[in-house]
Protein backbone atom coordinates (compact mmCIF):
# COMPACT_ATOMS: atom_id res chain seq x y z
CA UNK A 1 0.00 0.00 0.00
CA UNK A 2 1.61 3.45 -0.74
CA UNK A 3 1.95 5.45 1.93
CA UNK A 4 0.17 8.94 2.59
CA UNK A 5 2.32 12.22 1.31
CA UNK A 6 2.38 15.25 3.35
CA UNK A 7 1.01 18.15 1.95
CA UNK A 8 2.85 18.96 -1.05
CA UNK A 9 0.47 21.30 -2.79
CA UNK A 10 -0.56 23.87 -0.14
CA UNK A 11 -3.84 26.26 -0.66
CA UNK A 12 -1.29 29.13 -1.44
CA UNK A 13 0.27 27.39 -4.37
CA UNK A 14 -3.57 27.13 -5.83
CA UNK A 15 -3.70 31.03 -5.85
CA UNK A 16 -0.10 31.19 -6.76
CA UNK A 17 -0.69 29.15 -10.09
CA UNK A 18 -3.25 31.32 -10.79
CA UNK A 19 -1.72 34.28 -9.92
CA UNK A 20 0.97 33.22 -12.76
CA UNK A 21 -0.66 34.46 -15.27
CA UNK A 22 -0.74 37.89 -14.37
CA UNK A 23 2.56 40.11 -15.77
CA UNK A 24 4.38 39.50 -12.68
CA UNK A 25 5.49 41.74 -9.60
CA UNK A 26 7.17 41.09 -6.58
CA UNK A 27 6.22 40.09 -2.83
CA UNK A 28 4.18 37.43 -4.43
CA UNK A 29 4.24 33.65 -3.45
CA UNK A 30 5.73 31.76 -5.66
CA UNK A 31 5.66 27.85 -5.58
CA UNK A 32 7.47 24.80 -7.37
CA UNK A 33 5.39 22.34 -8.60
CA UNK A 34 7.02 18.98 -10.38
CA UNK A 35 7.80 20.13 -13.99
CA UNK A 36 7.91 16.27 -15.04
CA UNK A 37 6.84 12.97 -13.76
CA UNK A 38 7.52 9.72 -14.27
CA UNK A 39 5.37 7.27 -16.76
CA UNK A 40 5.00 4.51 -13.87
CA UNK A 41 5.56 3.93 -10.56
CA UNK A 42 6.31 5.93 -7.58
CA UNK A 43 8.75 8.99 -6.82
CA UNK A 44 9.92 10.59 -3.97
CA UNK A 45 9.42 14.75 -5.06
CA UNK A 46 10.24 18.10 -3.64
CA UNK A 47 8.01 21.12 -3.37
CA UNK A 48 9.45 24.71 -2.62
CA UNK A 49 7.41 27.52 -1.34
CA UNK A 50 8.42 30.69 -1.12
CA UNK A 51 6.57 33.54 1.21
CA UNK A 52 5.68 37.21 0.56
CA UNK A 53 8.14 37.32 3.60
CA UNK A 54 10.37 35.79 2.05
CA UNK A 55 10.87 32.35 4.29
CA UNK A 56 11.48 29.43 2.14
CA UNK A 57 10.26 25.81 3.18
CA UNK A 58 10.85 22.30 1.55
CA UNK A 59 8.35 19.09 1.58
CA UNK A 60 9.14 15.88 0.38
CA UNK A 61 6.93 12.63 0.02
CA UNK A 62 6.00 10.10 -1.98
CA UNK A 63 3.36 10.55 -4.78
CA UNK A 64 2.16 8.88 -7.35
CA UNK A 65 3.04 8.90 -11.55
CA UNK A 66 0.24 10.03 -14.01
CA UNK A 67 -0.91 7.37 -15.64
CA UNK A 68 -0.50 7.62 -19.61
CA UNK A 69 -3.39 5.77 -20.98
CA UNK A 70 -5.71 8.01 -18.16
CA UNK A 71 -3.66 11.12 -19.25
CA UNK A 72 -4.20 10.26 -23.13
CA UNK A 73 -8.12 9.55 -21.79
CA UNK A 74 -8.27 12.73 -20.55
CA UNK A 75 -6.60 15.18 -22.90
CA UNK A 76 -9.15 13.11 -25.97
CA UNK A 77 -12.07 13.40 -23.28
CA UNK A 78 -11.17 17.59 -23.02
CA UNK A 79 -11.10 17.86 -26.65
CA UNK A 80 -14.38 15.60 -27.37
CA UNK A 81 -16.19 17.67 -24.69
CA UNK A 82 -15.48 21.19 -26.54
CA UNK A 83 -19.00 22.70 -27.66
CA UNK A 84 -20.08 23.22 -30.76
CA UNK A 85 -20.39 27.10 -29.94
CA UNK A 86 -16.69 26.99 -28.56
CA UNK A 87 -15.12 25.68 -32.34
CA UNK A 88 -16.92 28.63 -34.23
CA UNK A 89 -14.06 31.06 -35.56
CA UNK A 90 -15.58 34.14 -34.37
CA UNK A 91 -15.71 36.54 -31.36
CA UNK A 92 -18.95 34.49 -30.01
CA UNK A 93 -16.46 31.37 -30.12
CA UNK A 94 -13.84 32.93 -28.48
CA UNK A 95 -15.95 33.82 -25.64
CA UNK A 96 -17.45 30.42 -25.30
CA UNK A 97 -14.29 28.18 -25.57
CA UNK A 98 -12.55 30.78 -22.73
CA UNK A 99 -15.45 30.34 -20.49
CA UNK A 100 -14.97 25.99 -21.71
CA UNK A 101 -11.40 26.08 -20.82
CA UNK A 102 -11.68 27.09 -17.05
CA UNK A 103 -14.80 24.87 -16.42
CA UNK A 104 -11.98 22.14 -17.46
CA UNK A 105 -9.26 24.10 -15.19
CA UNK A 106 -11.88 23.48 -11.98
CA UNK A 107 -12.66 20.13 -12.94
CA UNK A 108 -8.91 19.00 -13.75
CA UNK A 109 -8.09 21.03 -10.03
CA UNK A 110 -11.06 19.25 -8.37
CA UNK A 111 -10.57 15.56 -9.89
CA UNK A 112 -8.18 15.81 -9.78
CA UNK A 113 -7.12 15.44 -14.29
CA UNK A 114 -4.08 15.13 -16.02
CA UNK A 115 -3.57 15.98 -19.62
CA UNK A 116 -6.84 18.10 -19.41
CA UNK A 117 -5.81 21.25 -19.84
CA UNK A 118 -2.56 20.83 -21.90
CA UNK A 119 -4.93 19.56 -24.49
CA UNK A 120 -6.50 22.97 -24.93
CA UNK A 121 -3.70 24.99 -24.72
CA UNK A 122 -0.75 25.55 -26.69
CA UNK A 123 2.82 23.87 -25.64
CA UNK A 124 4.50 27.80 -25.35
CA UNK A 125 1.69 29.01 -23.09
CA UNK A 126 3.81 29.10 -19.68
CA UNK A 127 0.34 29.80 -17.65
CA UNK A 128 -0.84 27.00 -19.07
CA UNK A 129 1.97 24.87 -18.09
CA UNK A 130 1.70 26.41 -14.64
CA UNK A 131 -2.32 25.28 -14.32
CA UNK A 132 -1.27 21.65 -15.70
CA UNK A 133 1.40 21.69 -13.24
CA UNK A 134 -0.42 22.22 -10.18
CA UNK A 135 -3.30 19.34 -11.48
CA UNK A 136 -0.36 16.84 -12.04
CA UNK A 137 0.94 17.86 -8.43
CA UNK A 138 -2.73 17.18 -6.82
CA UNK A 139 -2.84 13.97 -8.41
CA UNK A 140 0.22 12.81 -7.76
CA UNK A 141 -1.24 13.71 -4.03
CA UNK A 142 -4.11 11.63 -4.20
CA UNK A 143 -5.32 15.32 -3.17
CA UNK A 144 -7.92 18.03 -5.07
CA UNK A 145 -8.84 21.04 -4.59
CA UNK A 146 -12.17 21.75 -2.16
CA UNK A 147 -13.97 23.81 -4.29
CA UNK A 148 -13.72 24.78 -8.37
CA UNK A 149 -11.30 27.49 -8.18
CA UNK A 150 -12.73 29.75 -10.88
CA UNK A 151 -15.87 31.47 -10.94
CA UNK A 152 -16.17 33.02 -14.71
CA UNK A 153 -18.16 36.32 -14.40
CA UNK A 154 -17.64 37.48 -18.21
CA UNK A 155 -15.84 36.58 -21.01
CA UNK A 156 -16.17 39.68 -23.75
CA UNK A 157 -14.34 39.05 -27.26
CA UNK A 158 -11.52 41.83 -28.10
CA UNK A 159 -9.06 42.82 -30.93
CA UNK A 160 -8.41 39.79 -33.62
CA UNK A 161 -5.05 40.06 -35.57
CA UNK A 162 -4.42 38.97 -38.91
CA UNK A 163 -2.66 35.77 -38.64
CA UNK A 164 -6.46 34.14 -36.45
CA UNK A 165 -5.23 35.19 -32.73
CA UNK A 166 -8.06 36.67 -30.98
CA UNK A 167 -7.86 38.15 -27.41
CA UNK A 168 -10.69 37.66 -24.95
CA UNK A 169 -11.12 39.73 -21.88
CA UNK A 170 -11.68 37.43 -18.73
CA UNK A 171 -13.69 38.48 -15.71
CA UNK A 172 -13.58 36.11 -13.07
CA UNK A 173 -13.88 35.33 -9.04
CA UNK A 174 -11.42 32.98 -7.07
CA UNK A 175 -13.26 31.75 -5.13
CA UNK A 176 -11.74 30.54 -1.21
CA UNK A 177 -10.10 27.54 -1.42
CA UNK A 178 -7.82 24.47 0.43
CA UNK A 179 -6.77 21.50 -0.65
CA UNK A 180 -7.67 18.31 0.65
CA UNK A 181 -5.02 15.73 1.04
CA UNK A 182 -5.92 11.60 0.37
CA UNK A 183 -6.63 11.46 4.56
CA UNK A 184 -8.71 14.03 4.33
CA UNK A 185 -7.10 16.72 6.26
CA UNK A 186 -7.47 20.20 4.75
CA UNK A 187 -4.65 23.14 4.25
CA UNK A 188 -5.24 26.77 5.17
CA UNK A 189 -8.05 28.36 3.31
CA UNK A 190 -6.68 31.07 0.81
CA UNK A 191 -8.69 34.74 0.49
CA UNK A 192 -11.65 35.26 -2.21
CA UNK A 193 -9.76 37.83 -4.97
CA UNK A 194 -10.84 39.11 -8.52
CA UNK A 195 -9.10 38.22 -11.36
CA UNK A 196 -8.96 40.20 -14.42
CA UNK A 197 -6.84 38.44 -17.57
CA UNK A 198 -6.35 39.26 -21.17
CA UNK A 199 -6.46 35.54 -22.74
CA UNK A 200 -5.31 35.02 -26.84
CA UNK A 201 -6.26 31.96 -28.70
CA UNK A 202 -4.93 30.71 -31.70
CA UNK A 203 -7.46 29.51 -34.43
CA UNK A 204 -7.61 25.12 -34.65
CA UNK A 205 -8.64 23.52 -37.33
CA UNK A 206 -10.29 20.55 -35.09
CA UNK A 207 -10.63 22.04 -32.09
CA UNK A 208 -11.73 25.52 -32.76
CA UNK A 209 -9.07 27.48 -30.55
CA UNK A 210 -6.12 26.45 -28.19
CA UNK A 211 -4.68 29.22 -25.11
CA UNK A 212 -1.45 30.96 -26.48
CA UNK A 213 -1.22 33.35 -23.83
CA UNK A 214 -2.93 34.27 -20.51
CA UNK A 215 -1.77 38.18 -19.35
CA UNK A 216 -2.65 40.33 -16.09
CA UNK A 217 -4.49 43.34 -16.47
Amino acid sequence: MRRSSPMLVSAAALTVALSACTSGGGGSPTTSAPSSAPTTGTATTATSTTTPGGATGTSTGTTKAPDPAASAAASSAAIAGIPAAAKAHTPAGAEAFTRYFFDVVNKAWTTPTVGAIAALSEPTCKSCSELEATAVALHGMTAHAREAPVIVQSASAGSRDGSGRQTVILLATQVPNAVIDSSGKQSDVTERSSIRREITLTETPSSGWRVALIKGL
